[in-house]
């Protein structure tokens, strides 16, 4: 496939698609310490209907549910079914914990959700918080799975409290973590780096070591997603030394598989080769029989990128073996590519495009699955090396309608999930109107009664109690009244937030129409350039939504910065050491000046500031004209830290210095959007800075161009503001 079109199927897959890549951690999901052989020993020696059983099967589901998981369905099904006769709540709770997960896993959420509702309403009679809070977080995991990100994150919030009064770290841990997970699926992958890093510091302060190596994994993800491998890689490597991989073989095991995942995006075929095969030795030898069909089907693509082509039929075959009889569709992406790429590599395309064509019927029906839409792709890919540019533009131009039948259907899921919360907080305003009515019938039984004994002293009573009520009322309005004019402000955010996203989104799209078209009529005489300028408005999108959700972030008032102590002179020399390089690529000449001492400290956020930096920078890389000069100075003064970056020529009017801060906004001619840039860039720098408690401005530069002033408080300890 060429690079251009694999850029553009990359960015709308990990827009549209991106899938769960670990799971979900809970606090009391740990593995029991009663070895399980000794559990069924013991169960077999009791009569089936001894209660006797009952703390066995309730431990069995415990110890079995992550590597054993059809004993743990078994134990917990017969364990649900003994409380029939001999109710236990304790056990009941203990045993409800732990089966949705197994449903979960298989993607049964009816049934999932069916037992979540059991247990809320056991452990709510149990009248144990941290229970019911921990079967809570299966309700999160079901929001989660099935695309519900509002309500799993509010879910999520929700068990974060509940932990934090309960003292309980393990269990802040396992909600930070997964408020991280959600984040990452949304790209938010600062903030979900930021939430990882809270979580792995409790997880190690508790010495949860299963759940810190599978935050450390979740790290090591985050890190390959944007294409720093080395980082993944020595995230993943922390990961699988922090664990015992006898005691939790199904982590090691995932972990590794994430390893050789970043050994096949470098190219290191050999190493992924050996990884690979280490996670089937520990699947055959840990009852890990489901991922086996997976790694073989890896290993297939990665003989074929080793030219062994004896290996990879040998591979395939063994993948083949690993599919289920009686679940016929249960990795058939997986088994589909490979067998589609064995085909390629022997030069048999129309066997490819018979292996792989029965899934275009599929989505046209409707069947947006995330392996058809990686089938789709290997399709769209057999097609370019066919130079069938005719069928490979028809399927481009379905992956598109894909994109925009997808746009709307998360466009309509989340205003529905807000909808959903919208109605739970007017239900509980409702609630507590209602029990304002009862509080002022009850005031009028009590007068009535008393008038007749004290009439003058009851008077008094009751019109201060009348009063108080008058008050209370009056004040809960005023609180609902603020809710409601919070609600409306939110909703008007999201509006014009609609609105930005459609205004940007509108050219890129139709240049992207117009430049298929071309392909599709056979008019362009280049279609190499074609796909590169689809390439680009693709990456031009995907830049732009990034943007969007940081600047979504700082409306709600969700921006978070991570404070910590940093050398303002060493992190201001690096930065401009890093971009001289780039200017020079750019025909531009970058001076700077760093008058500050080694000594100087302050408390700031230094990814923010760097975001900052490279924002203004590449600001005016894109404007200036070549030749040009860029010069950056910084210095403290007057306990702040100020610095100022400025360009030459060409400049901007004068009413423009102020109005590109604002969202979306672009000057025309010399800054026009053909650039490229998002427009929020200086809208998130002003965020940022403002986060810091500090002040950005720009004005016409010396130079010719704009000049952007930022000055930020010299912090000696933690600063106060968010």
């Amino acid at each position: 496939m060429s690079r251009p079109l694999y850029s553009f199927l990359l960015a709308v897959t990990c827009l549209l698609f991106f899938p769960l890549l670990y799971t979900e951690s809970n606090p009391e999901a740990s593995q029991s310490g009663l070895p399980t052989d000794e559990l069924h020993v013991q169960l077999q020696s009791l009569p089936e209907t001894a209660k006797e059983r009952l703390p066995l099967l309730a431990e069995l589901v415990k110890a079995c549910w992550r590597a054993c998981a059809t004993d743990a369905k078994e134990a917990g099904l017969s364990g649900l079914e003994l409380l029939q006769q001999h109710p236990n709540l304790e056990l009941e709770v203990e045993i409800l914990i732990y089966l949705p997960r197994l449903y979960i896993r298989e993607g049964n959420y009816s049934e999932a959700q069916r037992l979540v509702t059991r247990g809320q309403t056991a452990a709510s009679q149990l009248d144990n918080p941290g229970k019911l809070a921990n079967i809570q977080f299966n309700q999160a995991i079901i929001h989660s799975d099935q695309g519900q990100f509002i309500l799993a994150e509010d879910a999520y919030k929700r068990l974060l409290q509940t932990y934090q009064l309960l003292n309980n770290k393990n269990g802040m841990a396992s909600a930070l973590n997964n408020m991280g997970r959600i984040n990452h699926r949304l790209h938010n992958y600062g903030k979900a780096l930021e939430l990882y890093q809270q979580a792995l510091r409790l997880y190690q302060q508790e010495k949860v070591v299963h759940n810190y190596a599978n935050t450390l994994v979740n790290i090591g993800e985050i890190y390959r997603f944007i294409g720093e491998f080395d980082n993944a890689e020595q995230a993943i490597q922390q990961a699988m030394k922090a664990i015992d991989k006898e005691q939790f073989p199904d982590i090691h095991a995932s972990a590794l598989s994430r390893l050789a995942d970043v050994f096949l995006d470098t190219y290191r075929y050999s190493e992924a080769e050996q990884t690979l095969l280490a996670c089937i030795d520990i699947a055959e030898h840990n009852n890990l029989h489901f991922t086996l069909l997976d790694h073989y089907a890896k290993l297939t693509l990665v003989a074929i990128e080793q030219q062994d082509m004896a290996l990879a039929e040998q591979y395939y075959q063994s993948a083949r073996a690993q599919k289920p009889e009686t679940q016929q569709e249960q990795n058939a992406g997986a088994i589909a590519i490979a067998a589609a790429s064995l085909a390629v590599a022997k030069g048999d395309y129309p066997k490819a495009v018979q292996v792989l064509s029965p899934v275009v019927a599929d989505v046209k029906n409707g069947d947006i699955s995330d392996e058809n839409i990686e089938i789709l792709e290997k399709l769209i890919e057999v097609r370019q090396l066919q130079q069938n540019w005719q069928a490979s533009t028809e399927l481009l131009s379905l992956y598109l309608n894909i994109y925009r039948e997808q746009v709307q259907i998360n466009r309509d899921n989340r205003l529905e999930q807000y909808e959903v919360l919208y109605q739970a907080s007017e239900k509980e305003r409702q609630i507590a109107e209602l029990q304002t009515s009862n509080q002022e019938q009850s005031i009028t039984v009590l007068t009535e009664r008393a008038a007749r004994h004290q009439i003058m002293f009851i008077a008094a009573i009751v019109a201060f109690t009348l009063f108080l009520v008058i008050y209370i009322g009056t004040h809960k309005r005023k609180v609902l009244a603020i809710e409601a004019e919070i609600l409306a402000t939110d909703a008007e955010k999201k509006k014009q937030l609609f609105s930005d996203i459609s205004h940007e989104l509108r050219t890129p799209l139709s240049v992207l129409k117009l430049q298929i078209e071309s392909l599709e009529y056979e008019l362009t005489d280049d279609p190499k350039q074609t796909y590169k300028i689809l390439h680009n408005k693709i990456a031009s999108i995907n830049h732009l939504i990034t943007d969007i959700s940081q600047l979504a972030l700082a409306d709600a008032g969700d921006l978070k910065l991570s404070f910590e102590p940093v050398l303002l002179k060493t992190l201001f020399e690096h930065w401009c050491n890093g971009v001289k390089r780039t200017a020079e690529e750019n025909g531009l000449t970058f001076n700077y000046n760093i008058n500050i001492r080694s000594s100087e400290e302050s408390w700031i956020d230094p990814e923010r500031i760097k975001q900052v930096l490279n924002n203004l920078f590449t600001n005016s890389v894109r404007y200036t004209s070549v030749p040009g000069k860029i010069e950056f100075e910084v210095r403290i003064q007057d306990e702040t830290i100020q610095w100022l970056i400025q360009d030459s020529a060409p400049g901007v009017e004068d009413e423009q210095l102020t109005l590109i801060f604002e969202r979306l906004y672009r000057t025309d001619e010399s800054r026009s959007r053909e650039t490229g840039g998002s427009g929020l860039g200086l809208t998130i720098c002003k965020s940022f800075i403002e986060g810091h408690g500090g002040v950005i401005h720009a004005r016409h530069s010396a130079l010719g161009g704009v000049c952007i002033e930022v000055s930020i408080p010299l912090q000696s300890g933690e600063p106060d503001f968010e």
